[in-house]
């Protein structure tokens, strides 16, 4: 269980980091029109 565990918070943790790198990105190239 806590290999499946961990699995699941590295996958959630990119999830996460992805989406925050794609909201910087929108955030410099638009601005604040994309806000989540």
């Amino acid at each position: 269980m806590k290999q499946t565990d961990d699995a699941e918070r590295r996958r959630v943790h990119s999830i996460a980091l992805a989406a925050w790198l794609n909201y910087l990105l929108d955030d410099t190239n638009d601005g604040t029109e994309s806000m989540g």
